[in-house]
């Protein structure tokens, strides 16, 4: 009788010590589930956080975007001699951000195509980076200012054929600080005219040829 006694007490005693294993293990199942639940939580909480920054990061470059493309610089002193066809004083336009390559081939055609006297520089210089913007913005022309540029027959100064062009891409020529600073004007929302042509013409006997624009 006292072995069947012991036989089931130790029965009984493995059977609970089975419950307290199995209540312990559906504890840290539990406990685990919850954790994973707040991981889970924080996880996806700071998900929102991120994307929420991204938002606002993604919202504040576009506004600056717009706001730099609305910039406008009313009345700009345009100094020296005015190239025929072109304003008294700069009007406010659209600005642009070029890319690098963009920004030197552009830079690298207007110092071909404009006139590097000390009297006409500024004036010619936005002309001729105004008409290429110009452009830019017509339905007639490329979409981009490349295209623009090197559209066949349009701009002589542009490609490696011209010598001036060349050897601005090359970073071999010295072009005037006067025609650099004219061309970041225009980039930045300055335009002396509203045309799409221009080409050499005598303007006094006796001078060289000038830029009209047109």
């Amino acid at each position: 009788q006292q072995a069947i006694e012991k036989a089931q007490q130790a029965a009984l005693e493995r059977n609970k010590a089975r419950q307290t294993e199995i209540q312990l293990k559906s504890a840290k199942q539990a406990e685990e589930t919850a954790k994973a639940a707040s991981l889970r939580k924080e996880i996806e909480s700071n998900k929102i956080e991120r994307e929420q920054v991204a938002s606002a990061v993604d919202s504040a470059s576009r506004d600056a975007k717009v706001a730099t493309s609305n910039m406008h610089v009313d009345n700009g002193v345009i100094a020296g001699l005015k190239s025929p066809g072109t304003t008294e004083v700069s009007y406010s336009a659209k600005s642009y951000s070029l890319s690098d390559e963009e920004y030197k081939q552009l830079v690298a055609c207007v110092y071909a195509e404009a006139s590097e006297d000390d009297e006409y520089i500024v004036s010619d210089t936005m002309g001729v980076t105004s008409t290429i913007l110009n452009r830019l913005e017509s339905n007639q022309y490329p979409s981009d200012v490349i295209g623009v540029m090197s559209a066949k027959g349009q701009f002589s100064g542009y490609g490696q054929k011209n010598d001036k062009f060349r050897n601005a891409m090359a970073g071999t020529a010295n072009i005037k600080s006067e025609m650099i600073a004219t061309i970041d004007r225009v980039l930045a929302g300055e335009r002396n005219t509203p045309g799409y042509e221009f080409r050499g013409v005598k303007v006094n006997p006796g001078e060289p040829r000038r830029n009209k624009f047109f």
